[in-house]
């Protein structure tokens, strides 16, 4: 009997220090933590009249345009992020609805701190620079701002205050 308990014993002191390294996939390049930086409402002003709200909420991604007051939905679906890209990358996954299976959004992002800049494509590769101008073969860079909401920060939800009287 003592001659197995050794064997065990050494054995688990030979398997002791490996057991960190399990259950852990591949080790990666250090994340800076930008999908929890994402998280809330962006706001991006394109024109006189026309603006678009981002909302990050864990990995769902809501896009919508503001025409005059009209709000209609873009874009509805998850994200994910790789931020270990030069320049990062997001990629937009729509759900799918009505037997349809849109395109993916493959974007570069760029966050500093309150501003995000975003240029992506469905059409075609991947982009692999900002432009200020877009056109029908370069897209052009989206810049939005954190949108400070009060209440739920990271909701798909805005909560609107209830208008007050003046009397």
């Amino acid at each position: 009997m003592i001659p197995i308990a050794r064997c065990l014993l050494l054995g688990l002191l030979l398997f002791m220090p490996c057991l960190p390294a399990f259950g852990k996939g591949p080790r990666e390049g250090k994340s800076t933590g930008d999908v929890e930086k994402l998280q809330g409402t962006w706001l991006a002003d394109l024109e006189p009249g026309l603006q678009d709200r981002l909302v990050l909420d864990g990995s769902r991604l809501l896009l919508v345009s503001i025409h005059k007051g009209r709000e209609t939905v873009i874009w509805d679906g998850h994200f994910a992020i790789n931020e270990l890209a030069d320049p990062k990358q997001m990629d937009w996954t729509p759900l799918r609805r009505d037997n349809r299976n849109p395109p993916a959004n493959l974007a570069i992002y760029h966050l500093d701190g309150d501003v995000l800049l975003i240029v992506g494509s469905t059409q075609g590769p991947r982009p692999t620079a900002f432009y200020s101008g877009g056109s029908e073969y370069r897209p052009k860079t989206v810049v939005f701002r954190r949108q400070k909401v009060e209440g739920e920060r990271n909701s798909l939800r805005i909560t609107i205050p209830a208008a007050t009287s003046l009397e």
